[in-house]
């Protein structure tokens, strides 16, 4: 369990890094809201990875019984 969450804490600090380095231009050109909403959705896709992860090892045990 600990180890899902430093991988979660890991992927938060990449968006944020990723954040970081968007120009001046692309903020002026996107605004501020999309930005958010799109580190939004990335967070929200890496989060429910882990499930996904999780099913592909698990299925074929559920099918089998």
């Amino acid at each position: 369990m600990a180890a899902y969450f430093d991988l979660q804490i890991s992927l938060v600090d990449m968006l944020y890094r990723k954040s970081l380095r968007i120009t001046a231009a692309s903020k002026g050109r996107m605004g501020v809201g999309a930005i958010v909403n799109l580190q939004s959705n990335d967070a929200s896709k890496l989060w429910g990875m882990a499930q996904y992860l999780h099913i592909l090892w698990s299925g074929p045990f559920q099918v089998i019984t």
